[in-house]
């Protein structure tokens, strides 16, 4: 079964590969269920095999919408997002950062420059051991990601 589909925002068309809105399906799950992806049409994961495939050739703008349980939405963009094969255990990787906004009921604003330039610095600042891997959201708020097709 194939998970997601596709969005238009702002004239760009994104693939959104996860989506929780009401927390109906249990997102914690085993390593093989967020390999092969799981859900149903309107809460889902699509499985980092088909994000890796989606992602592999050509690397894509990541795109993460979030929303608080008080109603404030969020909005981040990133550029040249890539998900690893298998082999390189999924490794996620992202590029800068290149938009963050917020809005709360018909309020929108976009974050400072200090806000950006502090996001910049702890993506271009990972910690000096481990590495950046996917790790499946155990208990992640409802809100959708997906990658600029």
């Amino acid at each position: 079964m194939s998970f997601g589909y596709l969005r238009q925002i702002g004239g760009r068309t994104f693939w959104v590969f996860q989506q929780r809105q009401r927390g109906q399906i249990a997102f914690n799950r085993s390593w093989d269920d967020y390999v092969r992806g799981f859900g149903n049409a309107t809460e889902f994961w699509a499985g980092l095999d088909n994000i890796h495939d989606v992602s592999a050739n050509s690397p894509r703008n990541l795109r993460i919408e979030a929303q608080t349980f008080e109603g404030e939405s969020y909005a981040f963009e990133y550029l040249s997002f890539t998900v690893g094969n298998c082999s390189k255990n999924y490794r996620m990787n992202c590029g800068s950062l290149l938009n963050a906004n917020k809005s709360f009921g018909s309020n929108s604003s976009t974050f400072t420059s200090d806000f950006l330039a502090g996001a910049r610095e702890a993506i271009s600042s990972p910690p000096s051991t481990g590495t950046t891997t996917l790790i499946p959201p155990q208990a992640a708020a409802p809100g959708m990601a997906g990658a600029a097709a």
